[in-house]
């Protein structure tokens, strides 16, 4: 139960979601737009939709020599248009905006992948063409080297032994670099202010 709440909380009051929710207001209003719930949970889904790999990649990746979760979902030449398109879907059936629904897609699963290329290890932001990790801990985009990336994911499933639960796993894995702070709770709580604000009058 204490690995679930700290799962949840990492999740609920991460940079991704505050980032849909603050994003969506933000569009909401450029594209003239009122007050939608269905627009908001939809933004927040998709500023974590990347990491709904983890699931399979918690399945599959002893059988399949998975390196990590990132090698599922998160290539973003692939990725993004095809949320996009999952989106256009969305606002076609319940008849919303597709224009700002596409541009609140593309943003929220751009700035996933920006976050998530703050890590050591960085991503592969040139996949299927290329498997090279790109990183832009330093402000800049800069190639990570497959030894280093090997080695940090070697350490990354040392963490993990003995753990006796799913959560517990998800939750030891995403410690170094989804730590709950107070400067991540600020922003979240100035983006759920912006909504309800957004919410109330309009």
């Amino acid at each position: 139960m204490k690995s679930l709440f700290k799962l949840s909380a990492r999740i609920f009051f991460g940079l991704d979601v505050a980032f849909g929710m603050l994003w969506c207001v933000f569009l909401s209003l450029y594209f003239g737009g009122g007050f939608n719930w269905l627009i908001v949970i939809f933004s927040v889904f998709c500023a974590i939709s990347p990491d709904f790999d983890f699931l399979f990649w918690k399945i599959l990746r002893k059988k399949f020599r998975i390196q990590c979760h990132q090698n599922l979902f998160h290539h973003p030449l692939l990725f993004v248009p095809g949320m996009i398109g999952i989106g256009y879907v969305f606002a076609s059936v319940f008849t919303l905006n597709t224009e700002l629904v596409s541009v609140v897609v593309f943003g929220d699963v751009v700035f996933h992948f920006l976050h998530d290329s703050y890590s050591d290890a960085g991503m592969h932001w040139g996949w299927p063409f290329s498997w090279t990790r790109i990183t832009f801990c330093n402000g800049f985009p800069q190639k990570v080297d497959q030894e280093f990336v090997d080695a940090f994911y070697e350490r990354m499933d040392k963490m993990e032994e003995g753990t006796a639960s799913f959560v517990e796993a998800i939750t030891k894995r995403s410690a170094g670099t989804e730590s709950l702070t107070a400067g991540k709770l600020v922003f979240w709580l100035f983006a759920a202010s912006s909504v309800a604000f957004f919410a109330f009058y309009f």
